[in-house]
């Protein structure tokens, strides 16, 4: 007594629902390295990757020399974009523009709570969230 199966309509009847489109946030993520060094930051423990270590994600869409010397009190030394990407959660998508950023005098970069400063092996068998992973892994050794 199926209506949809009597009238040859099961791939119609019912219809999907209409999925909602997940909002989008656009975060900068810098890969701030001196020497064989990089800057991480544990995560707060709610939130996302909550008590993860990540490198510097920052809410806003790019990032200048004026900018990283103002908010981090220390000139960069060199800097170049890395391809953006997409990482997708249950509820949003994080639009990720990394960028890698050297230093050349650590002890003048404003401190911040929980900044620890890693080798890249040794980040790479921390508790870093997968996008993490990535950028890392994409870093020339």
């Amino acid at each position: 007594d199926c209506v949809a199966l009597r009238n040859g309509q099961t791939e119609d009847i019912p219809t999907p629902r209409a999925r909602k489109a997940n909002p989008v946030r656009k975060v900068v993520c810098l890969l701030v390295m001196h020497d064989s060094e990089i800057l991480l930051e544990k995560r707060p423990a709610s939130g996302i990757w909550g008590g993860m270590f990540c490198p510097l994600f920052l809410e806003q869409e790019n990032i200048t020399d004026e900018s990283f010397s103002r908010d981090f009190g220390v000139k960069l030394a060199s800097w170049h974009s890395l391809p953006p990407f997409i990482h997708s959660f249950t509820h949003f998508k994080l639009h990720i523009a990394p960028y890698a950023a050297w230093i050349s005098r650590r002890k003048q970069l404003k401190p911040g709570p929980g900044r620890v400063w890693m080798k890249r092996d040794d980040a790479l068998n921390a508790a870093i969230p997968a996008p993490a992973r990535k950028l890392l892994l994409a870093l020339p050794r």
